[in-house]
Protein backbone atom coordinates (compact mmCIF):
# COMPACT_ATOMS: atom_id res chain seq x y z
CA UNK A 1 0.00 0.00 0.00
CA UNK A 2 1.40 3.37 -1.00
CA UNK A 3 1.48 6.68 0.81
CA UNK A 4 -2.03 7.85 1.76
CA UNK A 5 -1.47 11.52 0.93
CA UNK A 6 0.04 10.97 -2.50
CA UNK A 7 -2.41 8.21 -3.39
CA UNK A 8 -5.37 10.38 -2.41
CA UNK A 9 -4.03 13.40 -4.30
CA UNK A 10 -3.57 11.33 -7.42
CA UNK A 11 -7.06 9.87 -7.07
CA UNK A 12 -8.73 13.27 -6.65
CA UNK A 13 -6.94 14.62 -9.72
CA UNK A 14 -8.10 11.68 -11.82
CA UNK A 15 -11.61 11.60 -10.36
CA UNK A 16 -12.53 15.25 -10.88
CA UNK A 17 -13.36 15.03 -14.62
CA UNK A 18 -15.64 12.06 -13.91
CA UNK A 19 -17.11 13.87 -10.91
CA UNK A 20 -17.93 16.93 -13.03
CA UNK A 21 -19.69 14.87 -15.69
CA UNK A 22 -21.66 12.91 -13.10
CA UNK A 23 -22.71 16.02 -11.20
CA UNK A 24 -23.75 17.75 -14.40
CA UNK A 25 -26.01 14.78 -15.17
CA UNK A 26 -27.52 14.80 -11.69
CA UNK A 27 -28.17 18.56 -11.69
CA UNK A 28 -29.85 18.35 -15.09
CA UNK A 29 -32.57 16.16 -13.56
CA UNK A 30 -35.31 18.41 -12.07
CA UNK A 31 -35.98 16.19 -9.05
CA UNK A 32 -38.37 18.67 -7.40
CA UNK A 33 -40.13 16.86 -4.57
CA UNK A 34 -42.61 19.69 -3.92
CA UNK A 35 -44.22 19.26 -7.34
CA UNK A 36 -45.94 15.90 -8.01
CA UNK A 37 -45.49 16.44 -11.76
CA UNK A 38 -41.77 15.73 -11.25
CA UNK A 39 -42.22 12.23 -9.82
CA UNK A 40 -40.65 10.69 -12.92
CA UNK A 41 -37.62 12.94 -12.37
CA UNK A 42 -37.41 11.71 -8.77
CA UNK A 43 -37.34 8.14 -10.07
CA UNK A 44 -34.75 9.11 -12.67
CA UNK A 45 -32.32 10.73 -10.21
CA UNK A 46 -32.50 7.65 -7.96
CA UNK A 47 -31.83 5.44 -10.96
CA UNK A 48 -28.79 7.45 -12.03
CA UNK A 49 -27.31 7.66 -8.52
CA UNK A 50 -27.87 3.91 -8.19
CA UNK A 51 -25.78 3.34 -11.32
CA UNK A 52 -22.96 5.45 -9.88
CA UNK A 53 -23.08 3.59 -6.55
CA UNK A 54 -23.03 0.15 -8.23
CA UNK A 55 -20.05 1.20 -10.37
CA UNK A 56 -18.19 1.92 -7.11
CA UNK A 57 -18.91 -1.51 -5.64
CA UNK A 58 -22.19 -0.97 -3.79
CA UNK A 59 -25.20 -3.22 -3.85
CA UNK A 60 -27.94 -0.66 -4.44
CA UNK A 61 -31.68 -1.06 -4.03
CA UNK A 62 -34.58 1.35 -4.46
CA UNK A 63 -36.98 1.19 -1.52
CA UNK A 64 -40.46 2.54 -2.16
CA UNK A 65 -42.26 4.48 0.57
CA UNK A 66 -45.76 5.89 0.79
CA UNK A 67 -44.26 8.93 -0.89
CA UNK A 68 -41.00 9.10 -2.82
CA UNK A 69 -38.35 6.36 -2.92
CA UNK A 70 -35.13 5.99 -0.95
CA UNK A 71 -31.96 4.62 -2.54
CA UNK A 72 -30.12 2.24 -0.21
CA UNK A 73 -26.60 1.01 -0.91
CA UNK A 74 -24.43 -1.49 0.95
CA UNK A 75 -20.69 -1.98 0.75
CA UNK A 76 -19.54 -4.61 3.26
CA UNK A 77 -15.81 -5.15 3.59
CA UNK A 78 -15.75 -7.14 6.84
CA UNK A 79 -18.69 -8.69 8.73
CA UNK A 80 -16.93 -7.80 11.99
CA UNK A 81 -16.29 -4.17 11.04
CA UNK A 82 -18.49 -1.29 12.25
CA UNK A 83 -21.10 0.24 9.94
CA UNK A 84 -21.36 3.91 8.97
CA UNK A 85 -24.57 5.18 7.41
CA UNK A 86 -24.13 7.99 4.88
CA UNK A 87 -27.21 10.17 4.41
CA UNK A 88 -27.81 12.68 1.63
CA UNK A 89 -30.86 13.80 -0.31
CA UNK A 90 -31.37 13.89 -4.06
CA UNK A 91 -34.52 16.02 -4.23
CA UNK A 92 -34.24 19.75 -4.84
CA UNK A 93 -36.11 23.01 -4.44
CA UNK A 94 -38.01 24.49 -7.39
CA UNK A 95 -36.06 26.89 -9.59
CA UNK A 96 -38.68 29.51 -10.38
CA UNK A 97 -36.92 32.65 -9.14
CA UNK A 98 -36.66 35.37 -11.78
CA UNK A 99 -33.08 36.14 -10.70
CA UNK A 100 -31.71 32.99 -12.35
CA UNK A 101 -29.27 34.00 -15.07
CA UNK A 102 -29.35 30.49 -16.57
CA UNK A 103 -31.86 27.67 -16.79
CA UNK A 104 -31.61 26.04 -13.32
CA UNK A 105 -31.76 22.55 -14.83
CA UNK A 106 -29.37 23.19 -17.70
CA UNK A 107 -26.21 23.33 -15.58
CA UNK A 108 -23.37 25.61 -16.54
CA UNK A 109 -19.97 24.02 -15.91
CA UNK A 110 -16.63 25.84 -15.99
CA UNK A 111 -13.20 25.34 -14.47
CA UNK A 112 -14.27 26.71 -11.09
CA UNK A 113 -17.83 25.63 -10.47
CA UNK A 114 -21.13 24.20 -11.58
CA UNK A 115 -24.23 26.42 -11.53
CA UNK A 116 -27.67 24.80 -11.28
CA UNK A 117 -30.39 23.80 -8.86
CA UNK A 118 -29.22 21.05 -6.51
CA UNK A 119 -25.52 21.57 -7.20
CA UNK A 120 -24.70 22.30 -3.57
CA UNK A 121 -27.99 21.18 -1.96
CA UNK A 122 -27.29 18.30 -1.93
CA UNK A 123 -26.09 16.47 -5.03
CA UNK A 124 -22.53 17.83 -5.11
CA UNK A 125 -21.69 16.91 -1.49
CA UNK A 126 -23.35 13.49 -1.88
CA UNK A 127 -21.21 12.71 -4.90
CA UNK A 128 -18.00 13.86 -3.17
CA UNK A 129 -18.57 11.36 -0.37
CA UNK A 130 -19.26 8.57 -2.85
CA UNK A 131 -15.94 9.22 -4.60
CA UNK A 132 -14.11 9.35 -1.25
CA UNK A 133 -15.51 5.94 -0.33
CA UNK A 134 -14.48 4.63 -3.75
CA UNK A 135 -10.90 5.75 -3.10
CA UNK A 136 -10.76 3.96 0.24
CA UNK A 137 -12.30 0.79 -1.18
CA UNK A 138 -10.18 0.71 -4.32
CA UNK A 139 -6.94 1.13 -2.38
CA UNK A 140 -7.83 -1.35 0.38
CA UNK A 141 -8.13 1.34 3.07
CA UNK A 142 -11.83 1.01 3.84
CA UNK A 143 -12.08 -0.32 7.41
CA UNK A 144 -15.81 0.27 7.87
CA UNK A 145 -18.86 -1.13 6.17
CA UNK A 146 -20.84 1.59 4.45
CA UNK A 147 -24.59 1.97 4.11
CA UNK A 148 -25.99 4.70 1.83
CA UNK A 149 -29.42 6.24 2.40
CA UNK A 150 -30.27 8.74 -0.32
CA UNK A 151 -33.65 10.34 0.37
CA UNK A 152 -35.94 12.17 -2.07
CA UNK A 153 -38.30 14.00 0.31
CA UNK A 154 -35.93 16.13 2.38
CA UNK A 155 -37.06 19.39 0.80
CA UNK A 156 -40.68 18.67 1.76
CA UNK A 157 -40.05 17.60 5.34
CA UNK A 158 -39.05 13.91 5.14
CA UNK A 159 -42.59 12.85 6.03
CA UNK A 160 -42.03 9.22 5.05
CA UNK A 161 -38.40 8.79 6.13
CA UNK A 162 -39.29 7.64 9.64
CA UNK A 163 -41.62 4.90 8.40
CA UNK A 164 -38.92 3.88 5.92
CA UNK A 165 -36.45 3.41 8.80
CA UNK A 166 -39.06 1.50 10.81
CA UNK A 167 -40.09 -0.86 8.02
CA UNK A 168 -36.97 -1.45 5.96
CA UNK A 169 -35.64 -4.97 6.37
CA UNK A 170 -32.28 -4.35 4.69
CA UNK A 171 -30.89 -1.61 6.93
CA UNK A 172 -28.02 -2.36 9.28
CA UNK A 173 -27.85 -0.67 12.67
CA UNK A 174 -24.83 1.61 12.23
CA UNK A 175 -22.20 2.72 14.70
CA UNK A 176 -22.29 6.25 13.30
CA UNK A 177 -24.09 8.40 10.74
CA UNK A 178 -22.48 10.89 8.36
CA UNK A 179 -24.46 13.76 6.81
CA UNK A 180 -23.13 16.47 4.51
CA UNK A 181 -26.01 18.90 3.96
CA UNK A 182 -24.85 21.97 5.88
CA UNK A 183 -22.62 24.98 5.24
CA UNK A 184 -19.25 26.39 6.27
CA UNK A 185 -19.07 29.05 8.99
CA UNK A 186 -17.52 31.79 6.88
CA UNK A 187 -14.20 30.49 5.55
CA UNK A 188 -13.97 27.64 8.07
CA UNK A 189 -15.37 24.13 7.69
CA UNK A 190 -18.19 23.48 10.10
CA UNK A 191 -19.39 20.47 12.07
CA UNK A 192 -23.01 21.12 12.97
CA UNK A 193 -24.24 19.77 16.30
CA UNK A 194 -27.59 21.55 16.39
CA UNK A 195 -30.41 22.31 13.91
CA UNK A 196 -33.64 24.18 14.36
CA UNK A 197 -36.91 22.37 13.81
CA UNK A 198 -39.64 23.68 11.54
CA UNK A 199 -43.40 23.84 11.20
CA UNK A 200 -44.92 24.87 7.88
CA UNK A 201 -48.52 25.92 7.34
CA UNK A 202 -50.84 27.77 5.00
CA UNK A 203 -53.27 30.43 6.22
CA UNK A 204 -56.37 30.41 4.03
CA UNK A 205 -59.35 32.75 3.85
CA UNK A 206 -62.29 32.45 1.43
CA UNK A 207 -64.83 35.28 1.24
CA UNK A 208 -66.71 34.68 -2.01
CA UNK A 209 -67.05 32.65 -5.20
CA UNK A 210 -65.18 34.68 -7.84
CA UNK A 211 -62.92 37.67 -8.43
CA UNK A 212 -64.78 40.97 -8.31
CA UNK A 213 -64.11 44.38 -9.92
CA UNK A 214 -62.67 46.63 -7.23
CA UNK A 215 -64.34 49.65 -8.77
CA UNK A 216 -67.75 48.06 -8.43
CA UNK A 217 -67.50 46.58 -4.94
CA UNK A 218 -64.27 47.89 -3.42
CA UNK A 219 -64.92 49.48 -0.03
CA UNK A 220 -67.97 47.28 0.43
CA UNK A 221 -66.51 43.79 0.06
CA UNK A 222 -63.99 42.58 2.59
CA UNK A 223 -60.75 41.83 0.76
CA UNK A 224 -59.41 38.44 1.99
CA UNK A 225 -55.86 39.32 0.98
CA UNK A 226 -55.95 42.44 3.17
CA UNK A 227 -57.49 40.59 6.09
CA UNK A 228 -55.09 37.65 5.86
CA UNK A 229 -52.02 39.89 5.53
CA UNK A 230 -53.11 41.88 8.58
CA UNK A 231 -53.62 38.69 10.58
CA UNK A 232 -50.20 37.34 9.66
CA UNK A 233 -48.45 40.59 10.55
CA UNK A 234 -49.91 40.26 14.05
CA UNK A 235 -47.78 37.12 14.48
CA UNK A 236 -44.50 39.02 14.61
CA UNK A 237 -43.08 42.29 15.90
CA UNK A 238 -41.63 43.72 12.70
CA UNK A 239 -39.23 45.95 14.68
CA UNK A 240 -37.64 43.23 16.80
CA UNK A 241 -38.52 39.93 15.11
CA UNK A 242 -40.15 38.64 18.31
CA UNK A 243 -42.93 36.14 17.64
CA UNK A 244 -46.23 37.30 19.15
CA UNK A 245 -48.27 34.08 18.98
CA UNK A 246 -49.43 33.23 22.53
CA UNK A 247 -47.80 30.01 23.74
CA UNK A 248 -45.30 29.97 20.87
CA UNK A 249 -42.21 29.98 23.11
CA UNK A 250 -43.50 27.31 25.50
CA UNK A 251 -40.70 24.89 26.37
CA UNK A 252 -38.01 26.72 24.38
CA UNK A 253 -34.61 26.12 25.99
CA UNK A 254 -31.83 28.66 26.22
CA UNK A 255 -28.27 27.81 25.10
CA UNK A 256 -26.26 25.85 27.66
CA UNK A 257 -23.10 27.20 29.25
CA UNK A 258 -21.05 25.04 26.88
CA UNK A 259 -22.90 26.46 23.89
CA UNK A 260 -22.35 30.00 25.10
CA UNK A 261 -18.65 29.23 25.40
CA UNK A 262 -18.69 27.82 21.88
CA UNK A 263 -20.32 31.05 20.62
CA UNK A 264 -17.30 32.94 21.99
CA UNK A 265 -15.10 30.74 19.80
CA UNK A 266 -17.30 31.30 16.75
CA UNK A 267 -17.15 35.08 17.22
CA UNK A 268 -13.42 34.94 16.48
CA UNK A 269 -14.25 33.73 12.96
CA UNK A 270 -17.73 35.13 12.25
CA UNK A 271 -17.95 38.12 9.92
CA UNK A 272 -21.52 39.42 10.00
CA UNK A 273 -21.05 41.76 7.05
CA UNK A 274 -19.66 38.95 4.90
CA UNK A 275 -22.43 36.59 6.02
CA UNK A 276 -25.05 39.18 5.12
CA UNK A 277 -23.42 39.67 1.73
CA UNK A 278 -23.20 35.93 1.06
CA UNK A 279 -26.89 35.54 1.86
CA UNK A 280 -27.89 38.57 -0.19
CA UNK A 281 -29.70 40.22 2.74
CA UNK A 282 -29.11 43.91 3.49
CA UNK A 283 -31.74 44.54 6.17
CA UNK A 284 -30.98 42.78 9.47
CA UNK A 285 -32.53 43.03 12.91
CA UNK A 286 -29.11 43.55 14.49
CA UNK A 287 -25.57 44.55 13.63
CA UNK A 288 -24.16 42.86 16.73
CA UNK A 289 -22.32 39.63 15.78
CA UNK A 290 -23.16 37.80 19.01
CA UNK A 291 -26.83 38.63 18.72
CA UNK A 292 -26.71 37.57 15.07
CA UNK A 293 -25.32 34.13 15.98
CA UNK A 294 -28.02 33.70 18.60
CA UNK A 295 -30.75 34.70 16.15
CA UNK A 296 -29.62 32.44 13.33
CA UNK A 297 -29.07 29.30 15.37
CA UNK A 298 -30.65 29.49 18.82
CA UNK A 299 -33.94 31.37 18.56
CA UNK A 300 -37.27 30.43 17.00
CA UNK A 301 -38.82 32.41 14.16
CA UNK A 302 -42.01 33.15 12.22
CA UNK A 303 -41.65 33.80 8.49
CA UNK A 304 -43.96 34.50 5.56
CA UNK A 305 -42.96 33.04 2.19
CA UNK A 306 -45.58 33.85 -0.42
CA UNK A 307 -49.25 33.90 -1.27
CA UNK A 308 -51.60 32.64 -3.92
CA UNK A 309 -55.10 33.57 -4.93
CA UNK A 310 -54.49 37.19 -5.85
CA UNK A 311 -53.15 38.58 -9.11
CA UNK A 312 -49.37 38.11 -9.43
CA UNK A 313 -48.75 39.00 -13.07
CA UNK A 314 -47.24 42.13 -14.57
CA UNK A 315 -48.92 45.43 -13.82
CA UNK A 316 -52.01 45.85 -11.62
CA UNK A 317 -55.24 43.97 -12.10
CA UNK A 318 -57.89 45.87 -10.13
CA UNK A 319 -59.85 42.93 -8.78
CA UNK A 320 -60.66 41.70 -5.30
CA UNK A 321 -59.72 38.03 -4.89
CA UNK A 322 -62.08 35.65 -3.16
CA UNK A 323 -59.87 32.74 -2.00
CA UNK A 324 -56.33 33.49 -0.83
CA UNK A 325 -53.61 31.54 0.90
CA UNK A 326 -50.45 32.70 2.69
CA UNK A 327 -47.57 30.27 3.19
CA UNK A 328 -45.70 30.55 6.49
CA UNK A 329 -43.12 28.67 8.54
CA UNK A 330 -41.87 28.68 12.11
CA UNK A 331 -38.36 27.54 13.03
CA UNK A 332 -38.14 25.87 16.41
CA UNK A 333 -35.46 25.31 19.05
CA UNK A 334 -34.98 22.36 21.43
CA UNK A 335 -37.87 22.07 23.87
CA UNK A 336 -40.56 23.30 21.49
CA UNK A 337 -43.20 20.81 20.32
CA UNK A 338 -44.17 21.20 16.64
CA UNK A 339 -47.76 20.07 17.29
CA UNK A 340 -48.15 22.56 20.15
CA UNK A 341 -46.75 25.38 18.02
CA UNK A 342 -49.13 24.59 15.15
CA UNK A 343 -52.09 24.51 17.54
CA UNK A 344 -50.98 27.82 19.06
CA UNK A 345 -50.97 29.38 15.60
CA UNK A 346 -54.39 27.89 14.85
CA UNK A 347 -55.87 29.25 18.10
CA UNK A 348 -54.36 32.69 17.52
CA UNK A 349 -55.73 32.91 14.00
CA UNK A 350 -59.16 31.86 15.27
CA UNK A 351 -59.07 34.63 17.87
CA UNK A 352 -58.17 37.19 15.20
CA UNK A 353 -60.67 35.95 12.63
CA UNK A 354 -62.56 32.64 12.98
CA UNK A 355 -62.89 32.39 9.20
CA UNK A 356 -59.13 31.94 8.75
CA UNK A 357 -58.25 28.30 8.21
CA UNK A 358 -54.80 27.03 9.25
CA UNK A 359 -53.74 24.14 7.04
CA UNK A 360 -50.85 22.30 8.69
CA UNK A 361 -47.99 21.12 6.54
CA UNK A 362 -45.30 19.19 8.37
CA UNK A 363 -43.48 19.53 11.66
CA UNK A 364 -39.91 18.60 12.55
CA UNK A 365 -38.54 19.00 16.09
CA UNK A 366 -35.18 20.63 16.66
CA UNK A 367 -32.08 18.42 16.61
CA UNK A 368 -29.20 18.60 19.06
CA UNK A 369 -26.34 16.27 19.96
CA UNK A 370 -23.15 16.41 22.01
CA UNK A 371 -20.65 19.01 20.87
CA UNK A 372 -17.81 16.62 21.66
CA UNK A 373 -17.49 12.90 20.82
CA UNK A 374 -14.76 10.63 19.41
CA UNK A 375 -16.45 10.79 16.00
CA UNK A 376 -16.55 14.59 16.02
CA UNK A 377 -12.90 14.66 17.08
CA UNK A 378 -11.97 12.50 14.06
CA UNK A 379 -14.12 14.71 11.80
CA UNK A 380 -12.34 17.79 13.14
CA UNK A 381 -8.97 16.28 12.32
CA UNK A 382 -10.23 15.34 8.86
CA UNK A 383 -11.37 18.91 8.19
CA UNK A 384 -7.95 20.28 9.04
CA UNK A 385 -6.44 17.68 6.70
CA UNK A 386 -8.82 18.14 3.77
CA UNK A 387 -9.86 21.79 3.96
CA UNK A 388 -6.61 22.97 5.58
CA UNK A 389 -8.50 25.01 8.19
CA UNK A 390 -9.80 24.07 11.63
CA UNK A 391 -13.45 23.08 11.88
CA UNK A 392 -15.88 25.04 14.05
CA UNK A 393 -18.76 23.53 16.04
CA UNK A 394 -21.87 25.29 14.80
CA UNK A 395 -25.59 25.63 15.45
CA UNK A 396 -27.33 25.98 12.11
CA UNK A 397 -30.75 27.53 11.61
CA UNK A 398 -32.04 25.11 8.98
CA UNK A 399 -33.78 21.77 9.44
CA UNK A 400 -33.07 18.21 8.29
CA UNK A 401 -36.00 15.95 9.07
CA UNK A 402 -33.94 12.77 8.85
CA UNK A 403 -31.80 13.71 11.87
CA UNK A 404 -34.61 13.42 14.40
CA UNK A 405 -35.83 10.20 12.81
CA UNK A 406 -32.34 8.71 13.03
CA UNK A 407 -32.21 9.71 16.70
CA UNK A 408 -35.60 8.11 17.34
CA UNK A 409 -34.79 4.81 15.64
CA UNK A 410 -31.12 4.60 16.67
CA UNK A 411 -30.99 6.78 19.82
CA UNK A 412 -27.38 6.04 20.81
CA UNK A 413 -25.84 6.36 17.36
CA UNK A 414 -23.82 9.57 16.92
CA UNK A 415 -24.54 11.78 13.92
CA UNK A 416 -21.73 13.80 12.36
CA UNK A 417 -22.81 16.66 10.09
CA UNK A 418 -19.77 17.69 8.12
CA UNK A 419 -20.19 20.64 5.75
CA UNK A 420 -18.78 20.96 2.24
CA UNK A 421 -20.83 23.94 1.03
CA UNK A 422 -20.30 27.68 1.44
CA UNK A 423 -22.93 30.24 2.49
CA UNK A 424 -22.32 31.95 -0.84
CA UNK A 425 -23.28 28.78 -2.75
CA UNK A 426 -26.94 29.77 -2.53
CA UNK A 427 -28.93 27.12 -0.70
CA UNK A 428 -32.56 27.48 -1.92
CA UNK A 429 -31.53 30.60 -3.84
CA UNK A 430 -31.25 31.52 -7.52
CA UNK A 431 -27.96 30.77 -9.28
CA UNK A 432 -27.11 27.98 -6.84
CA UNK A 433 -23.57 26.71 -7.36
CA UNK A 434 -20.94 24.31 -6.06
CA UNK A 435 -17.22 24.97 -6.33
CA UNK A 436 -15.08 22.15 -7.67
CA UNK A 437 -12.35 23.18 -5.25
CA UNK A 438 -14.80 22.48 -2.42
CA UNK A 439 -15.66 19.13 -3.99
CA UNK A 440 -11.98 18.15 -4.20
CA UNK A 441 -11.34 19.23 -0.62
CA UNK A 442 -14.52 17.41 0.38
CA UNK A 443 -13.22 14.18 -1.16
CA UNK A 444 -9.99 14.51 0.81
CA UNK A 445 -11.84 15.31 4.04
CA UNK A 446 -14.36 12.51 3.71
CA UNK A 447 -11.71 9.97 2.78
CA UNK A 448 -9.67 10.97 5.81
CA UNK A 449 -12.69 10.83 8.13
CA UNK A 450 -14.27 7.59 6.93
CA UNK A 451 -10.85 5.98 6.76
CA UNK A 452 -10.20 6.89 10.40
CA UNK A 453 -13.30 5.55 12.17
CA UNK A 454 -12.83 1.81 11.68
CA UNK A 455 -11.90 1.39 15.36
CA UNK A 456 -14.86 3.34 16.76
CA UNK A 457 -18.02 1.60 17.90
CA UNK A 458 -21.10 2.66 19.83
CA UNK A 459 -22.84 0.74 22.59
CA UNK A 460 -25.54 -1.68 21.44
Amino acid sequence: MGDFDSDLEGFVSQAMPVYRDQLETLVSIPSISAEPSHRTDIDRVVEVMGLYARAFGFQANVIQTEGNPVLVGHLEVDPNAPWVTVYNHLDVQPGEETEWTTNPFEPVVNDDMIIGRGATDDKGPALSILHAIHFLHRTGRLRTNVQLTYETEEEIGSDNFGSFLDRSQILERPDSILISDTTFEGDNPAITYRLRGVVTASLRLKTGTKWAHSGSIGGLAKNPLTILSHAAVQCIDVKTGEVLIPGFYDGAREPTAGEVENIDTLLQHFNLRQFSCDMGCDALYTDDPREALLRKGFRPTFEMHGNKGGYNGEGVKTVIPYDVELKVSMRLVPGQDPKHVLEALRAYMHDINPAIEVIGGHGIPAYITQIESPFIERATEACTYGFEKPALRTAEGGSIGATTEFQRVWPNVPIVMLAQSLNSDGYHAPNERFLFSQAAAGMRTMAKYIGSIGDLRTAR
